[in-house]
């Protein structure tokens, strides 16, 4: 049998009051050339049970990667990244849906432009079972390059929003040293090999919640940091690409001291500050640190929350 145009790549742990919607959401595409991938993570609940049963309803287009043991999530998703045949891949988390014109779309883009190594689209957010706002649609984030991928941390790509051509991946995938929040340093690796499109129409789903990735902001701040390293190891000698680290630091710190003041979280604001000055003006990042002390300055972010987030 030859290998379908596109591998649709599930990453899935514990996921077991979900994971049917989201499977479903990818059965029920407008297009046919695809297979479903589902890589897990050693999941202690039902999923992987759930997960067979759907295999097996599904032979022909569900295959599974059912890892004994919790790797984490980098080594998760190249588990399933080695099982991929496509010549496309899309990426998603075990509780994302795609909306039935998803795959149609962006594999039209990649058929009409043979640089293109990413395609995404905006996402609608799911937040504790209400449909929310759209992300991944503001004109200030749209990612064209390498340069602006870097340097445009906070573009919104979340789990089921992007596609990427298969040959532009790094022959080791989603990158080790960088064990949980390691999609921009892999997304950054694959722009390296040509252009970036996005296509303006909402195309799935992102549902946010405490038990993903996203809710533990904080937690990351360490492999974005270590995102930026690397990027500098690799592609420093490259034009530009100081320049966009510098933006792509600035921009992820202003938006943590944003969310930690906004939190009260004056230990972390201050942090945060001292790791800006590699990245921004030293007076800047002072002058963030201090206001982090000034009484009723967590009630002002949250009052002038939608101005100052135009600016992050």
């Amino acid at each position: 049998m030859s290998s379908p145009l596109v591998s649709v790549l599930v990453i899935t742990y514990n996921q077991e009051h979900l994971v049917r919607e989201t499977l479903a959401s990818c059965l029920n595409q407008s297009f046919d050339d695809y297979e479903i991938v589902v890589s897990d993570d050693g999941s202690s609940d039902a999923t992987p049970t759930i997960l067979g049963e759907i295999q097996r309803e599904n032979p022909t287009r569900v295959k599974l990667v059912l890892n004994p043991h919790n790797q984490g999530i980098t080594a998760n998703c190249n588990a399933g990244l080695a099982e991929c045949s496509g010549s496309l891949i899309a990426l998603m988390g075990g509780d994302d849906l795609l909306m039935p014109e998803k795959l149609k779309r962006q594999t039209e883009a990649f058929a009409a432009n043979p640089r293109l190594v990413l395609s995404y689209h905006p996402s609608r957010v799911l937040r504790n079972g209400r449909m929310s706002e759209v992300v991944g649609n503001r004109a200030k984030d749209v990612i064209t390059s390498q340069l602006d991928m870097i340097g445009n941390f906070g573009a919104q790509l979340p789990g089921p929003a992007t596609m990427v051509r298969a040959s532009a991946v790094p022959a080791d995938g989603f990158n080790a040293d960088i064990k949980t929040a390691s999609d921009w340093m892999f997304f950054i690796d694959v722009t390296s090999n040509g252009s970036v499109e996005r296509i303006d129409q909402t195309l799935g789903i992102y549902r946010q919640h405490g038990g993903n990735v996203g809710a533990r902001y904080f937690s990351y701040t360490d492999d974005f940091l270590t995102t930026l390293e690397l990027t500098g190891r690799k592609y420093g000698h490259l034009s530009g690409v100081d320049k966009a680290i510098r933006k792509g630091g600035s921009r992820f710190l202003l938006g943590a001291i944003y969310r930690s003041i906004e939190q009260g979280r004056n230990d972390l604001t201050k942090g945060y500050a001292r790791e800006l000055e590699k990245f921004a003006p030293r007076g800047l990042a002072v002058a963030l640190g201090a206001i982090a002390v000034v009484p009723g300055v967590g009630w002002l972010f949250r009052r002038s929350k939608g101005l100052i987030k135009r600016f992050v």
